[in-house]
């Protein structure tokens, strides 16, 4: 923003707050912008005061300097146009945070009592406001005040020392303002104005009229001067500079100056100034000399006097008259004295009495050469006539389009230096005739058409006849027997204009960047014939309607019909490249004010032409030696080729290049010749070469170039971006690398027996086409628990690879095989680099890099659990059973197959057992475990067998666990159930019962059964002789609450079974399983008889019966009594027999 703004005498003087219209001195403006978010090539714009005038050209540059912590910096440039002023940042900006600076631009003070403060708007910011006191008067350039104008004239040292140099200055004060419609007339005598050296400009001698002030010239038509008007107000001092060709000698030439100025009440003013011919030294004048012809009788060459002649010199293009009248004498000479050097022409325009051109020749020309001092003298010859000379005449017709004759035509007849001789009118007959005319060639036009008639062209440029002595020539029209035909005066059409722009250089719509000429060709109709029109024609930009500035230009015309072509040139400056020109026409009336027709259709294809994109450029930057975008470590050559369009063919060209650094956008250093051509197309390639040495390893560089013609900047190409402008210059050798289990491309770990490690090594700058060599070895990374630093131990598997990169940057692979001796361990890979010379220029050998690390897998392992299946806690049934054998894995991997096998072993023996079990699966994770069955048939009880197991991967091996000590691999079969029994009678616990029957109790003692399962215990009496089925049963259910024990079951024998030996067969049952019986038909203890006499004593087993005495009665009770003994002592007898499951024989007596 602005901080600060003044309008001071000079950058460091006081501020001004009170000044006049035209007072001197300048704007002094300080800033102070937040610089954050600008960048390279961020601009903004101040606009300056409509009431400043900058004396700064257009498009003058300014630096745009900041200060940051006391320090100067350049931060942009400002570039004055238009009346703004354009900053454009440059790098560094976005480094500043905030910057504060000044600038100054001098000027006039150009205030008014209405508008006396001058605004400066810069941009997007706040307006700021300088506050002026205005002083003075605007006053009145018709006053006349001598200081107001001024004018200079000088001779210009010239080829033929004959031009005059004029300057005349305007509004020195700067105190009016000259309106849009003032004019500057400019008038001089005795000379000629060139009008290609007509130039309006600023006090600045090069500079061109302020931009967007316009202008138009109209130069008179005999050269003496122009005018100028302005089409727009002009409020500063102001020049017309231009040159005049003399081309006669006279003692003084006067310039006279006017300046209108409408609305003013005198109108303007008017001064002169004489610059005379005897105050210029000789060096400026040059040489003046004497031309003398000599007129002689060709026949006699004797001199011939009274011959008549004219002098003319040649003035850009043009004869000139110098000298008239000038007249043989009796020597037959003349002298035209006091001729600067140029060309002449000395034309008789009277011939001596009796005399006539010899073969036509009526004048001769001579070349005055610059420093010629001599004076010249030259002979001309006449031709003495024979005969007398009789007069001839000329005779024409003139009729209407019907042929019918035209009275009141008027024609002239005009001799051959163009001068009139006679003007005759036709009769009623339409006919005219000039008579008394001297043999020779004339020239007759139709100078006055009849009312309602006009005139042919043909008869307005005039018939070319020849006069012979003595004869009638008649004047041959376009009608019939030759009469001249006048057509009719047609209805009055309203002016019009039609144009086609074209390229003056080849007639095309297209125009060269660069600007040129552009013809426009205006076909106009309604025009009136013979009357004098002005034709201005003004540029214009077709994108934005606006007018080109300096682009006006006039001529003057005379209409020879109401319909016709008038050519006009316009010149296009440079700086339209890409853009549609169109050509606006205004016609006006001679006095330049009142329009006639006009042309301005901004879409009018014909009043458009196209200029050519400027130039471009487009750049590949490579490796000269191999076509890439990179160069080696040790540097090289950059080829640069260069697509160029839109030049012009046959123009020399200039391109420069120069590398730069891509990371920091500062040059490198390295620039390319200068490279000039001269393309023969506008589109086309050439190429520019930059060294690069070994110092710029690892930039990357990118080429800029700039083409120029001449001092013109015609196009560039400055991307640092660019990925076709970049070449990669090479740093040093390197080399990285990544260790990979080739199995999976990956890190996972190496299997625990081994594997191949695959080792991508990838290396940078290296020359492509040369032989290098990589080494590598695997080493053993082991870690010091002490001291947490890692050792690399060498294992001596290495791998090697020789190779020829194809670019600097690559990779190449090594493979190690690794073997089972390093499961569970980690393995690093170690590399060098080598050039073919051997020389060791890189390494990688880092044993705490990642990348470079494989680690080996761990052992896989097992830990298994056998269980009977039915129930984990108790041991298998002694009839077998399904052992679920548990398994728990480590270090597996992960979605492959893998078989799982196991064998029960006897523990006792050590010997395998048959039986079997195995299974496929594919684990999830690396640990985890797996059930396995095993189906132990029966003839297994009692034993204890121990479960084997081994896993196999592939058909390899991995796994194994195989521990014959290992109670969690043991399970246990329950010993075969066992039963003892003893029978005896209920009522008297002896073997024997009644006749009768009875109740047998029998105890049946068992071993191994399970405690707290329910059991069925079945008892059946078989005949002891036969052992048949008697049909007699029990049955009971009971508990054990031991695996041991013994339980009583009866059985009731009824009558009928006397005399009969009866024994108990016993089965226990689990359910429907028999798991234990007792059926000896031999069996004492099972056995009963039936036949037991009450009072008898019967013993079982062996049996003593004692003989009767005399003491019969004594010996019964005794025997009573030692009965009963007998019997509770065998009771106690079997109770202690239990664990042999023998009966005791009892007791003898």
């Amino acid at each position: 923003m602005i901080t600060k703004a003044e309008f001071r005498s000079s950058e460091n003087g006081p501020a001004i707050t009170s000044a006049e219209h035209g007072a001197s001195g300048g704007l002094y403006i300080e800033y102070d912008l937040d610089a954050k978010g600008y960048k390279d090539g961020d601009t903004f714009t101040y606009a300056l005061p409509d009431n400043f005038a900058t004396s700064a050209p257009s498009n003058t540059m300014f630096t745009f300097v900041a200060t940051y912590n006391g320090t100067d910096y350049q931060i942009g440039t400002a570039t004055y146009s238009f009346g703004r002023l354009r900053v454009v940042l440059n790098e560094g900006v976005e480094q500043l945070d905030g910057i504060r600076g000044h600038f100054w631009i001098g000027g006039n003070y150009l205030g008014t009592p209405d508008d006396p403060d001058m605004t400066l708007n810069p941009g997007t910011d706040h307006e700021y406001t300088i506050r002026i006191t205005f002083a003075g008067d605007l006053g009145n350039p018709g006053g006349g005040s001598p200081q107001e104008h001024g004018k200079y004239a000088w001779f210009k040292e010239g080829s033929n020392n004959s031009v005059l140099l004029y300057s005349v200055r305007l509004n020195m004060d700067k105190a009016r303002v000259f309106v849009a419609g003032s004019t500057i007339t400019d008038r001089a005598n005795g000379l000629v104005v060139n009008p290609a050296t007509l130039v309006v400009q600023t006090i600045a001698p090069s500079a061109v009229l302020a931009a967007g002030v316009d202008y138009t010239v109209d130069f008179f038509a005999d050269g003496s001067g122009f005018s100028v008007t302005l089409l727009t107000d002009v409020d500063q001092e102001f020049w017309l500079n231009y040159e005049s060709s003399v081309f006669q000698v006279a003692d003084a030439y006067r310039n006279d100056v006017t300046a209108v100025i409408p609305g003013k009440p005198d109108g303007g003013d008017a001064f002169g100034q004489e610059v005379k011919w005897a105050d210029i030294s000789s060096s400026s004048q040059g040489y003046l000399r004497d031309l003398t012809l000599v007129k002689k009788d060709q026949d006699t060459n004797q001199p011939l006097s009274g011959a008549v002649f004219d002098l003319y010199r040649t003035i850009d293009g043009s004869d000139r008259l110098v000298r008239s009248g000038l007249t043989t004498g009796d020597d037959g000479k003349l002298v035209a004295s006091g001729l600067l050097s140029g060309e002449y022409k000395l034309v008789e325009v009277s011939l001596p009495s009796g005399y006539g051109y010899v073969d036509g020749k009526e004048s001769v020309s001579v070349t005055l050469q610059p420093g010629q001092t001599n004076n010249i003298e030259i002979d001309f010859y006449n031709q003495k006539e024979e005969t007398p000379v009789v007069p001839g005449a000329v005779e024409l017709n003139k009729v209407d389009p019907t042929n019918v004759p035209l009275e009141g035509a008027e024609f002239t007849i005009y001799d051959h230096l163009n001068a009139i001789h006679d003007s005759q009118v036709t009769d009623a007959s339409g006919y005219a005739r000039f008579s008394g005319l001297v043999p020779g060639f004339y020239t007759v036009k139709e100078t006055k058409a009849p009312n309602g008639f006009v005139a042919s062209e043909a008869a307005l440029a005039g018939y070319q006849v020849s006069v012979v002595s003595g004869e009638t020539t008649k004047v041959k029209g376009s009608g019939s027997n030759g009469a001249i035909v006048n057509e009719r005066t047609p209805a009055a059409v309203e002016p019009s204009l039609k144009t086609t722009a074209t390229n003056k250089a080849d007639g095309s719509k297209n125009m060269l960047y660069v600007g040129g000429t552009i013809t426009d060709t205006v076909s106009y109709t309604g025009l009136t014939a013979g009357k004098q029109y002005k034709l201005v024609g003004q540029l214009m930009d077709k994108s934005t309607g606006r007018i080109i500035p300096g682009t006006s230009t006039n001529t003057m015309f005379t209409a020879s019909a109401a319909n016709g072509e008038q050519a006009l040139d316009l010149t296009l400056p440079r700086g339209y490249a890409g853009k549609s020109i169109v050509v606006y026409e205004y016609l006006y009336e001679a006095n330049g004010t009142t329009l006639v027709a006009e042309h301005t259709e901004i879409g009018d294809a014909g009043q458009t032409v196209t200029v050519n994109p400027g130039p471009t450029i487009g750049t590949t930057a490579t490796n000269k030696a191999g076509g890439s975008h990179a160069l080696t470590s040790d540097g090289g050559v950059i080829v640069d080729v260069v697509r160029y369009t839109g030049l012009i063919p046959g123009i020399k060209y200039t391109l420069r290049g120069e590398l730069m650094d891509k990371a920091t956008g500062q040059t490198s250093g390295i620039t390319s010749s200068d490279l000039q051509f001269t393309p023969t197309s506008a589109d086309g390639t050439i190429s520019v070469e930059f060294i690069v040495d070994a110092s710029l390893a690892g930039t990357t560089l990118v080429a800029y170039e700039w083409l120029y013609q001449g001092s013109s900047l015609e196009a560039q190409h400055t991307d640092i971006d660019s990925v076709e402008q970049s070449v990669g210059v090479n740093a040093n050798p390197t080399v990285a690398t990544t260790a990979t289990n080739k199995d999976t491309n990956d890190k996972t770990p190496l299997r625990f027996f081994g594997g191949v490690v695959v080792d991508e090594v990838r290396y940078t700058g290296l020359n492509p086409g040369e032989p290098y060599t990589i080494t590598g070895e695997l080493m053993h990374k082991e870690l010091n628990e002490t001291t947490g630093e890692s050792t690399a131990i060498a294992t001596g598997i290495t791998s090697a690879i020789t190779f020829q990169p194809e670019a600097a940057d690559g990779s190449v692979s090594l493979e190690f095989v690794v073997d089972g001796a390093y499961a569970n361990g980690m393995l690093v890979a170690f590399e060098r680099l080598y050039d073919v010379n051997g020389k060791l220029i890189a390494q990688h050998e880092d044993v705490e890099s990642t990348e470079q690390t494989i680690t080996v897998g761990e052992v896989p392992a097992l830990r298994t659990t056998a269980t009977n299946k039915d129930d984990a806690e108790q041991p298998l049934e002694f009839q077998g059973g399904t052992i679920t054998d548990l398994v728990e894995y480590t270090n597996l991997v992960p979605g492959v197959e893998h078989t799982l096998k196991g064998e029960l072993i006897d523990k006792a023996t050590g010997k395998p057992t048959g039986v079997t079990a195995e299974r496929t699966f594919v684990p999830e994770t690396a640990n985890g475990s797996i059930g396995l069955d095993f189906t132990v048939p029966s003839g297994f009880a009692g034993k204890r067998l121990v479960v084997f197991e081994t896993v196999v991967e592939n058909e390899r091996v991995i796994a194994t666990h195989r521990d014959i000590d290992s109670e969690e691999q043991t399970v246990d079969i329950r010993p075969e159930p066992t039963v003892t029994t003893s029978a005896a009678d209920k009522a008297d616990a002896d073997q024997q019962l009644t006749e009768n029957g009875g109740t047998i109790v029998d105890t049946v003692y068992y071993r191994g059964l399970i405690p707290g399962r329910e059991y069925t215990l079945q008892g059946e009496l078989r005949y002891k002789e036969n052992g048949d089925r008697t049909g007699l049963s029990a049955t009971r259910t009971f508990v054990p609450e031991t695996a041991d024990g013994a339980v009583d079951l009866e059985l009731t024998v009824p009558t009928g079974y006397k005399d009969t030996w009866v024994v108990v067969f016993e089965t226990v049952l689990d359910g429907d399983l028999v798991v234990a019986q007792h059926k000896d038909i031999d069996s004492e203890a099972q056995s009963i008889f039936v036949d037991h006499t009450p009072g008898i004593l019967a013993f079982t087993g062996s049996t003593i019966m004692a003989p009767l005495c005399g003491s019969g009665l004594v010996l019964v009770l005794g025997s009573a009594l030692f009965t009963a003994v007998l019997i509770r002592n065998r009771r106690a007898q079997e109770r202690g027999a239990e664990a042999t499951h023998s009966p005791s024989r009892g007791l003898v007596v």
